[in-house]
């Protein structure tokens, strides 16, 4: 038989249900994965990414990453995001 949790913790389980319910509405941007390249020959396990030797393919120019990283600006606080970049 399972014993109900106390008033208070209801009231805090409520409470964190609600937070939480509200975070997922607004899904901040904190981490941005950005690949640079198509070229990547690593091929670690844990990388779900599409790289592949493709010497024909180039790298995305720096304006390009540029244009996207300006819209982000109004609408993402940069200073609490992570920007991660791989190129090879």
């Amino acid at each position: 038989m399972k014993k109900q949790p106390g008033l208070r913790k209801q009231i805090a389980l409520e409470l964190f249900r609600n937070i939480k319910k509200n975070r997922s509405k607004l899904h901040e941007l904190r981490t941005l994965f950005w690949e640079c390249t198509l070229r990547c020959n690593i091929g670690c396990k844990h990388c779900g990414s599409d790289c592949r030797v493709n010497i024909e393919q180039p790298d995305m120019p720096v304006e390009d990453f540029l244009k996207v990283i300006d819209t982000l600006s109004p609408t993402v606080d940069i200073s609490k995001m992570m920007v991660v970049f791989f190129r090879r």
